[in-house]
């Protein structure tokens, strides 16, 4: 059994009420921590030496609640996909990538997305992070103002000092992420797509 990062566990569980199944890995501090947390990593190109594009073998989940919602998405089978494919934030030939590891998906039509944004993952210490391929739609809604507001969040000296306070190697989704994930666009201004995700999610788990 895979260790579980225990501050990651944490954030999943008390900040975004996530059952374990929909915790899933979408940054990492660096391959050893993609190693010891998510799952056995091999470099995608052999003259990758530094190990910049990788695809990951990951377990299958432990344990499954098939009252979620997210099992009947589209998308749902993405979540918990191996192998997967991780990138560093500065690598550029992350669709190269991709397809030489997923060969018969056609994502001509899909946008490649880091679903933890780039600068975002800078400046939060994650350089690896997790891509996957969802519509334009759905990646051009959780852009501009959402991840402002994410980047001003997270820079924050209150924030700043939660993180340090609560270190980790691994970052699960948050809800917004998730959403993404399944394909859903955000919304509003106010996230309102994403907040309907998280009170039908909730609802469902008591039921």
């Amino acid at each position: 059994m895979r260790e579980r990062d225990p501050n990651a566990v944490m954030i999943a569980v008390e900040k975004y009420g996530l059952p374990r199944c929909l915790h899933i890995p979408i940054a990492a501090r660096d391959i050893a921590s993609i190693e010891r947390f998510i799952g056995n990593v091999m470099p995608i190109f052999h003259q990758d030496s530094a190990m910049r594009a990788v695809q990951v073998a990951v377990d299958a989940p432990e344990e499954m609640d098939e009252r979620l919602i997210v099992w009947d998405m589209a998308n749902a089978s993405l979540l918990h996909r191996t192998p997967q494919v991780w990138v560093h934030v500065d690598y550029r030939g992350y669709r190269q990538a991709y397809q030489k590891v997923h060969p018969d998906e056609d994502v001509s039509h899909l946008v490649l997305d880091h679903v933890l944004n780039r600068r975002v993952a800078r400046l939060t210490g994650f350089p690896y992070v997790r891509l996957v391929p969802i519509t334009r739609a759905a990646n051009s809604s959780s852009g501009g103002l959402s991840e402002k507001m994410e980047l001003d969040f997270q820079s924050w000296p209150s924030t700043v000092a939660w993180h340090a306070a609560h270190p980790r190697s691994i970052q699960y989704a948050d809800v917004g992420a998730l959403a993404k994930m399944l394909d859903l666009t955000v919304g509003n201004s106010l996230h309102e797509n994403v907040n309907e995700f998280q009170r039908r999610l909730r609802e469902q788990r008591r039921g």
